[in-house]
């Protein structure tokens, strides 16, 4: 059969069976774990209703008071996939959970096309490449992600694509292709994580240095600064909003306490995050295994893995794989250290690494530091098939007889099954044997060719089994949509948009950044990083903290406690919740006066909003003298304010003793209007 149709029906087939429960039956989704549901959803729907609404969300005014949203990084804002979904398929309401899960699809088909061009790159054929692509899409750490969180899943998605124009650049040392190999790292940025395109650029500096001579360096340099020019220039504004953002927050990262952003991560928690000794069996079982947090495994795959070691008993094979090496010894390099961080985590390797200045704040969880073992990997594979697929020979070994490799890869895999079953109680590695042995025959019998073929439909089988255990949950409990659904414990609080905050307490089991999803201000959220100024602000001991949440307009309490002693007006039975009215909140707009008294009785300020979005605010202020006049929204670098149409001085309000965050502005007797704007410069 022609290899082009082949190739074909692969590239066809295998999306097809992944995604037709999730995008035409609508029977599975990705979002039904913890970050995809309380962080990721909610940040898509704010950013479809505001692309709609006819603006840029730079920043979020509806949760923790406010905050930016695009020093946040991960809601990828000016990445050009999101810009385009949310384009065709959100609406002024937010973007639909199937678009969602069709922007995930999406990306696996795009991790697979990349693998293939850098594939091709090496000559390996159109087969043994896509087969390579489909490997590295539909498994392993990438296929796990997109369950766990979306911005990091599809920065590993657009991986492949800066190597390919790294090997061009090798191939035909063309400045264009290492800028072109920028421009991709830059794009992986902008899709909302700097630790895949930190990935990329080892692997694409590796793949150029590996081919380069003594005479042919300083070329390879003048590469690199090209590479990282177009990088800085692709994800320039990105780089910057996301440095400032880190630079003055705070971040949790399994302590009990927040540390800086920018501070030692505690070795503490990096055990708690990283794999446990029994997780190293998520190499090869993943559903069963899982030793990690959020899919956070090695998983590679029982089939591909025991195949390739099989495979390596063909003398075609070997020599396909030493010429690799010595082409890309660089890359392999790179691929092998990666894999020892990962598996370092849990051996003394790790406190080597921790060691380590560059490492010592990145080092967190496994499944996000073994990607470019598992990207190698697959291109391996497509190696050993093409290899395997260009045999001729009828049989296995020399002269027609069975080589000693395959058996004692066939004894040491009976022994290995044998020993994980009995031992280690791991039932689901029974069939590995008779796998073993039945690919062993067929190498023997049929020759390599056939082999070849057992790999591809083994292979295209342990991809595509994955998404057969994604959850039946686009109705249950853990469904985002069904979890964000409307109350009537929200419609008060929404009717006032813009004049008042809710505090919504955990026992309420409601996602804390349901601002995001239902048009609500809350006090709390849930993000990658916290001001500090407005955590010192909320932690203050000075007033107490009901006199901070009385400054912070928080009029409404959202509960599962039906006893506050402050008035009720709201409940929903039926989900145990209940709203009750903070009489002591002070209005959005207020006199310092006011607040230095601590007596909201004592304002003096009338207000009327004029314009309210999350960039833009304006509002009408009268009083009968000069004031400084108070608004309860948070002070941040980037926000701009105007009296009256001419620019004025904003400041933080010292109306406490302790750290302050609001904006305060001096205003004249009589009726002005004022009006914030955030640039983000």
């Amino acid at each position: 059969m022609n290899s082009r149709l082949i190739a074909l029906a692969i590239a066809i087939a295998v999306p097809t069976f992944a995604f037709w429960p999730i995008l035409v039956s609508q029977s599975r989704t990705f979002l039904v774990y913890p970050d995809n549901v309380r962080q990721f959803y909610p940040y898509y729907q704010k950013f479809a209703s505001a692309i709609h609404h006819g603006y840029l969300p730079l920043w979020d005014a509806n949760v923790n008071s406010g905050n930016s949203f695009v020093g946040e990084i991960q809601p990828g804002l000016f990445y050009p996939v999101n810009l385009l979904f949310i384009a065709l398929f959100g609406t002024r309401n937010g973007f639909p959970a199937q678009a969602l899960d069709g922007l995930i699809a999406f990306h696996f088909v795009l991790a697979s096309v990349g693998t293939y061009l850098f594939c091709r790159t090496l000559g390996i054929a159109r087969v043994p490449a896509i087969f390579a692509g489909i490997l590295f899409s539909y498994t392993g750490p990438h296929e796990n992600r997109a369950m766990a969180q979306i911005p990091i899943f599809l920065t590993y998605s657009l991986l492949p694509f800066a190597p390919y124009f790294a090997m061009r650049y090798v191939m035909t040392r063309r400045f264009v292709f290492a800028a072109s190999a920028g421009a991709a790292i830059g794009v992986q940025m902008l899709a909302g994580h700097f630790a895949a395109p930190f990935l990329t650029l080892l692997v694409c500096l590796a793949i150029i240095f590996a081919a380069t001579s003594m005479l042919e360096l300083r070329g390879a340099l003048g590469a690199t600064v090209g590479l990282g020019a177009s990088t800085l220039l692709i994800a320039g504004p990105q780089i910057f909003f996301g440095l400032q953002h880190f630079a003055t927050s705070y971040r949790i990262v399994g302590t009990p306490e927040p540390m800086l952003a920018t501070a030692r991560i505690p070795l503490s928690a990096i055990d708690e995050l990283s794999l446990r000794p029994l997780g190293l069996l998520t190499f090869f079982d993943n559903k069963h295994y899982n030793g990690g947090m959020d899919g956070n495994g090695l998983w590679m795959g029982v089939v591909p893995i025991f195949i390739l070691g099989v495979s390596l008993t063909n003398t075609s094979v070997r020599a396909a794989l030493r010429a690799s090496v010595v082409r890309l010894w660089l890359l392999y390099i790179v691929a092998g250290l990666s894999l020892v961080l990962a598996v370092g985590t849990v051996t003394p390797i790790g406190d080597i690494w921790y060691s380590l200045p560059v490492l010592s704040s990145v080092v967190r969880e496994t499944g996000r530091y073994v990607l470019i073992f598992q990207f190698v990997f697959c291109v391996l594979c497509g190696l050993v098939l093409a290899a395997l697929a260009n045999d001729t020979r009828p049989r296995l070994g020399r002269n027609g007889t069975v080589g000693t490799h395959a058996i004692a890869i066939a004894l040491g895999t009976a022994l290995a099954s044998y020993a994980a079953y009995v031992y280690v109680a791991i039932p689901e590695l029974r069939w590995i044997l008779v796998l073993t042995l039945a690919i062993v025959a067929l190498m023997i019998q049929m020759g390599p060719r056939i082999a070849a073929a057992a790999f591809v439909a083994a292979g295209i089988f342990e991809c595509t089994s994955a998404f057969a255990d994604l959850p039946q949950s686009v109705q249950g409990p853990t469904y985002a949509p069904f979890l964000y659904r409307q109350s009537p414990v929200f419609r008060i609080p929404e009717a006032c948009f813009a004049t008042c905050r809710v505090f919504v307490s955990d026992d309420a089991n409601i996602p804390p950044n349901i601002g995001d999803v239902l048009p609500l201000q809350t006090v709390g959220g849930y993000t990658a990083l916290i001001d500090r100024k407005y955590f010192d602000f909320t932690a203050s001991e000075d007033g107490g903290p009901l006199f901070v949440y009385d400054l912070l307009n928080v009029r409404y309490v959202i509960t599962s406690n039906p006893k506050l002693p402050i008035p009720l007006v709201a409940s929903d039975p039926a989900r145990h919740l209940y709203l009750y009215e903070r009489p002591t909140a002070f209005p959005r707009v207020f006199s310092f006066d006011a607040a230095r008294k601590r007596d909201r009785t004592a304002n003096v300020v009338a207000f009327t909003i004029l314009e309210y979005d999350d960039v833009h605010q304006r509002f009408s202020v009268r009083h009968k003298k000069a004031e400084v006049v108070v608004f309860s929204e948070q002070f941040y670098p980037g926000w701009q304010a105007t009296l009256d149409g001419a620019p004025t001085t904003l400041f933080v309000a010292g109306v406490r003793l302790g750290p302050s965050i609001l904006r305060a502005i001096e205003v004249p007797a009589g009726t002005h209007t004022v009006e914030f704007r955030y640039l983000g410069l």
